[in-house]
């Protein structure tokens, strides 16, 4: 963002739910019959038995489901990306594909991060429905259009480092290089990505001592939403047993863990293109990193 050039929902109304459920001890098949309630029909449901170590919940049908995990027991993580997804075109000018992976406690996410986002836009705009969306930022777009003026805008440049800086999240960068690979319709450089960052994110999970993981990510069209399920359907693995659960939430939903992932992306990939390059946001985004992969040339990661 200075560079030049529903866990949301669902958490919250499962939160809900879970406080008015404390009375009693809820049963599996109450738990389970709660996470079917819950879910929204624009959520990916082949969660719970898709990859990796994700289980299919019996009786379902189709459909997908997992037991509910303590607030603690459960890592949230929030996926944007930066480049382009396709296969068979490549940008000579940033020629790759990036996911940025923001990990972080359910606890800390509504204690810390969610009020912090808040705070922010509270102190720029007169309402917290503005989306920091890293691409409007630079290009001073919608709602910061009124950032043309430099010192405004090093204001707001400043406070956006302070959120990244003491946010407490953790980041796993995942980058396709595209000008590296042939061409491949059943390889597509959003699965490529996705995959690796998938298994960076389940050892990480065990190693925080987390018995789940609920990943979020932005809704990116139709056609690649469903390209997105008939893909977790088809990836189940043992590899982890780490069950992961996937959620898509609309751009409108304004999630802000969503907002933090989206910037970090750019100045990760910013990066990738022009290491040696001056980039004071990716100085500030660093210090988050617990894993950092690249699948280049021939499948070399």
């Amino acid at each position: 963002w200075l560079s030049e050039p529903a866990v949301g929902m669902i958490v919250i109304r499962a939160s809900v739910r879970e406080r008015t459920a404390r009375r009693a001890v809820p049963t599996t098949r109450q738990a389970q019959h709660e996470v079917r309630h819950v879910m929204r029909h624009d959520e990916v449901r082949p969660h719970a038995g898709g990859f990796p170590g994700l289980r299919r919940a019996r009786g379902a049908g189709d459909r997908w489901g997992m037991e509910l995990a303590g607030d603690e027991d459960t890592l949230l993580v929030f996926m944007d990306e930066c480049g382009d997804h396709s296969a068979g075109k490549t940008d000579p000018d940033f020629p790759l594909l990036l996911l940025a992976f923001v990990l972080v406690e359910r606890r800390r996410y509504a204690a810390e991060v969610i009020p912090a986002v808040g705070r922010l836009k509270l102190d720029f705009w007169p309402h917290e429905g503005v989306n920091l969306h890293s691409r409007d930022i630079r290009k001073q777009l919608g709602d910061f259009s009124q950032f043309h003026h430099a010192p405004d805008r090093l204001r707001l440049m400043q406070a956006i480092t302070e959120l990244i800086h003491i946010a407490p999240f953790e980041l796993v960068i995942s980058c396709f290089h595209k000008n590296s690979a042939e061409p491949d319709s059943t390889h597509l450089p959003y699965h490529e990505a996705l995959q690796h960052g998938l298994r960076l994110i389940s050892k990480r999970a065990k190693l925080l001592d987390k018995i789940s993981v609920t990943l979020i990510a932005e809704a990116r069209g139709k056609r690649e939403d469903r390209e997105l399920v008939a893909w977790l359907a088809a990836h189940e693995s043992a590899d982890s047993d780490i069950p992961i659960r996937w959620v898509i939430r609309a751009k409108r939903d304004n999630v802000a863990g969503l907002q933090v992932a989206d910037l970090c992306a750019y100045p990760a990939a910013r990066h990738i293109i022009k290491p040696s390059a001056a980039n004071p946001a990716f100085d500030v985004v660093r210090k988050h990193l617990v894993g950092w992969i690249e699948n280049k040339k021939g499948g070399d990661v």
